[in-house]
């Protein structure tokens, strides 16, 4: 037979190891939650554009301004402000790291090689920034992607 002092601790022990319900149920949520931060990134152009794709190479050398062209057309690019798909696509496309990509454009504009790149807030920013310029391309949350814009490239 346990009495109150054995159940007292078994009840402390299995509850340091067990997780409840609310810890369960906020488990679920964070791990929805940190999917939809690895969701993929498109890099888009307005959909006027006579572009279909682009390489990475191609998109790399627009951000690092080393060309100015993809397929022969006149492409500026737009960039994030900040977050989880700026860093996913510095990292995976350009090879750099936000700080570093900050500092390679601090240098350009100021040596005066190249205008400052158009910063955007978010994806509904950069999508509405490329919806309406026509020689722009941006890069977004995949999920974030509607007719408004078309896709050239993708990162999953």
């Amino acid at each position: 037979m346990v009495n109150a002092r054995d159940w007292q601790r078994h009840k402390v022990k299995n509850s340091q190891t067990c997780l409840s319900t609310g810890q369960l149920l906020a488990a679920s949520a964070y791990m929805l939650l940190v999917g939809s931060v690895y969701a993929g990134v498109a890099v888009i152009v307005n959909p006027a554009s006579t572009l279909a794709s682009a390489t990475a190479d191609e998109i790399k050398a627009l951000y690092l301004n080393k060309a100015n062209k993809i397929g022969g057309q006149i492409v500026k690019p737009v960039d994030h402000v900040y977050g989880d798909v700026r860093k996913k696509f510095l990292r995976a496309v350009v090879g750099r790291k936000p700080r570093e990509f900050k500092a390679h454009w601090t240098r350009l504009t100021f040596s005066g090689k190249a205008s400052p790149i158009k910063i955007a807030g978010d994806d509904a920013d950069v999508k509405r920034w490329v919806a309406n310029h026509r020689g722009s391309i941006g890069f977004i949350h995949s999920d974030s992607v509607d007719a408004t814009v078309k896709v050239i490239y993708k990162i999953e």
